[in-house]
């Protein structure tokens, strides 16, 4: 008879034993769990996250070509910001290039009016309950424009609320750079790199929350893993003295 043969006869000759079931059940549940975490981790580790750069003058094509380098970087972008107008709203819009937008978003414009996406609580905050897309007239500090406003649903959060594409020539002054990693965290080098090139990381609260999220997920591995361990050591004792007591008692 097989081991679990003899422990499924002797659970009912005896509560350790019957507890020892128990223990085994819970170090399996731990173990699945555990093999689940450990893939949610894992894909965690290989989800692209956006930083937000800042350097002190305008970047120039040869530094962002040398961002766009470093080992990786899936993308970067210069990026401007300004706000748009509409009788008492206003949106805070982000220009991008042309590229990203299409690599990170899958974002293309299309037709001849200037194209605004939006995240869902972006546009119903600006624009209410018209359906999407929407043709809006606007006002900014040039002058009254106008253009095609639509939804995105992966923009927000980290991304940002709105965006649109902008120009060689919008962008050639900027002074932020918009980068997108291979990896849910900076490492120390890519970060030292970056500063080597004149840039600093302005959105500091990603670096934060990427490395929380990896420690969290790294404790909960630990102590899952003890657990499970703990609940196999606990199931194989209870099993061994029921085992005795059942056998000392055999006539």
């Amino acid at each position: 008879m097989s081991a679990w043969g003899r422990l499924w006869r002797l659970r009912r000759q005896n509560d350790k034993v019957k507890l020892a079931w128990v223990m085994f059940l819970a170090a399996g549940y731990f173990a699945v769990s555990g093999v689940v975490q450990a893939a949610q981790y894992a894909v965690g580790l290989a989800r692209p996250v956006e930083y937000v750069l800042a350097a002190p003058a305008a970047v120039g094509a040869e530094r962002l070509k040398a961002l766009a380098a470093l080992e990786g970087v899936v993308a970067v972008s210069c990026q401007r910001e300004y706000t748009l107008a509409s009788g008492e709203k206003s949106l805070t819009v982000t220009e991008l290039s042309e590229a990203y937008l299409a690599q990170c978003y899958g974002l293309a414009a299309t037709g001849a009016s200037r194209m605004f996406w939006l995240s869902p609580e972006s546009y119903r905050a600006f624009l209410g309950e018209a359906p999407a897309p929407a043709r809006l007239e606007f006002r900014t500090e040039e002058g009254m424009g106008s253009g095609v406003f639509g939804q995105v649903e992966m923009l927000g959060g980290q991304a940002p609320g709105a965006v649109t594409k902008g120009s060689a020539v919008s962008l050639q002054d900027a002074v932020s750079v918009r980068v997108m990693t291979a990896h849910a965290s900076l490492t120390g080098a890519q970060a030292a790199q970056m500063e080597a090139l004149g840039f600093v990381v302005a959105n500091r609260q990603a670096l934060v929350t990427a490395a929380y999220e990896t420690q969290l997920s790294l404790t909960r591995l630990g102590y899952g893993a003890i657990t499970c361990l703990l609940a196999l050591l606990a199931g194989r004792l209870l099993y061994a003295t029921g085992k005795r007591e059942v056998l000392g008692r055999a006539p």
